[in-house]
């Protein structure tokens, strides 16, 4: 009886041992990826190289989706895939997110997992938090709140099956308006299962859905560029080495208003202005020596814009002067930028191709009549081909304070012109980004000139090639 019972308990180690290893053929595992020729081939070498990875592994047929392949528009809000994933994958025991620039150890990323039941809910990412209320999280942290953790993407996330069936069943309750920053609004959607208006949490935070679940911190997905010690993910946010185009094939148009001339100008044109060079012109609604700016016919609005910056895109398109820019970068008065490395970025794109390139927000992203749309703050680029389209197609602004960036989205989608997104382009200030977010990231613009002091913004993250980069183009 002894031996029996020693027996009977060497037998249910044994399962139980077995029962929680994790088997990476079990698990779904997602690109979020975008369709432009450049991004694609990157998410395709990265699924080439992850499946000679999992092969190794896996006793069964690994599955890497890259979501463009998949999904025509709103993938990278996330919860536009969960119900297909969970209809079309019944019998996986994890869902893994990651991004073009992911980097994955997965042999680690399976001891990871061996960690937490699959048959429970589980939420993991490495943890992010707000330090206070931020704009690109909807300023939704009340006051003796604790802000809401959520997964910084490009470390990869986790979602179990029972949780992402779940919020499937829930996705419908994903109403928001404006997609703005997806990896903060998943981990909201998570906890509340629906999207609570901006007024209830600033007046009355909502509770909690009894069956919602929180981000579980996960520190071996890594905000670190590379895959040491204990890491099981890692990435780096930097500008793919394509080169260097020239500063001359750039038509840098700022639209400002007669208002902030004397204040926001000045700003400028003692810090990225000067590597502009030549190719740099102000565009407002009257003209100001002092300031060489240009009266673009069109009157200063509060919002929108549209007026003043279809007048550009079409001054772009029709004026002799610039017919040699092969680029258009559409700027706000208090846009910081830097122009080096911009000059790099556009190394990789061909302005044969209609591009729109900047930092993504969506309206309504997740609906098939949503858009995706640059936002403008942080400056949107097109290439020469969607300025001709744009131009060609004859279409005019709803009205002049319409938004410019939400219309020109919508404007780009009917004329098939590629929306691109780059985490290195910014809507907001420094602040309004986790450190850690940053601090693996090669910037690329900013936004607002207050309540930080623009200067010493730029210098800090944006100066640091200006000088070298001005002194060998002017040679």
């Amino acid at each position: 009886m002894y031996i029996d019972m020693q027996l009977l308990l060497f037998i249910f180690l044994a399962v139980a041992a077995q029962s929680t290893a994790a088997d990476l053929s079990d698990a779904v595992i997602t690109i979020v990826s975008q369709s432009h020729a450049l991004h694609a081939a990157r998410a395709r070498e990265r699924r080439q190289q992850w499946l000679q990875e999992l092969h190794s592994l896996a006793a069964g047929e690994p599955i890497v989706l890259l979501s463009h392949e998949h999904w025509e528009h709103g993938s990278w809000t996330i919860t536009l895939m969960l119900t297909r994933l969970s209809a079309s994958y019944p019998d996986a025991d994890w869902f893994f997110f990651a991004t073009e620039d992911t980097k994955v150890d997965f042999r680690r990323l399976q001891k990871v997992l061996e960690g937490y039941d699959p048959n429970k809910d589980h939420f993991l990412g490495h943890a992010l938090q707000d330090s206070g209320p931020t704009i690109i999280h909807h300023y939704i942290i009340a006051e003796g709140k604790e802000a809401l953790q959520f997964p910084n993407f490009p470390s990869g996330f986790i979602i179990s099956a029972p949780t992402l069936r779940k919020a499937a069943r829930h996705s419908e309750q994903f109403t928001t308006d404006f997609n703005i920053d997806a990896q903060y609004e998943l981990a909201v959607f998570l906890k509340y299962l629906r999207t609570p208006e901006l007024v209830e949490f600033l007046e009355q935070p909502p509770r909690a859905h009894r069956e919602g679940v929180l981000l579980t911190h996960v520190p071996e997905l890594c905000v670190q560029p590379a895959l040491e010690g204990s890491c099981s993910t890692a990435y780096h946010q930097d500008i793919p080495d394509c080169g260097r185009i020239k500063t001359s094939s750039i038509f840098f148009a700022v639209k400002t208003c007669e208002k902030y001339h004397s204040t926001r100008l000045p700003v400028l044109q003692q810090t990225w202005a000067k590597d502009a060079q030549n190719s740099i012109a102000y565009f407002s609604e009257v003209e100001d020596e002092k300031f060489s700016t240009i009266n673009i016919g069109v009157p200063n609005t509060e919002t929108g814009h549209c007026g003043k910056t279809f007048a550009i895109i079409e001054r772009f398109h029709q004026s002799p002067s610039l017919q040699d820019k092969h680029w258009l970068f559409i700027a706000d008065d208090d846009t910081l930028l830097s122009v080096p490395r911009l000059c790099r970025l556009l190394a990789c794109y061909n302005p044969a191709h209609p591009l729109l390139l900047g930092e993504v927000y969506g309206y309504h992203a997740q609906h098939p009549q949503g858009a995706a749309y640059v936002t403008g703050g942080g400056g949107m680029v097109l290439s020469r081909e969607a300025v001709t389209r744009i131009s060609g197609a004859g279409i005019n602004c709803p009205s002049i304070d319409y938004p410019d960036d939400m219309y020109l989205g919508t404007v780009a989608r009917q004329l098939e012109i590629d929306i691109v997104h780059s985490p290195l382009f910014h809507q907001s200030q420094p602040g309004s980004y986790h450190p850690a977010i940053l601090r693996l990231q090669t910037p690329v613009s900013f936004h607002r000139h207050r309540p930080l002091n623009p200067t010493a913004v730029y210098q800090q993250y944006l100066k640091d090639e200006s000088d070298s980069f001005r002194q060998k183009t002017e040679l």
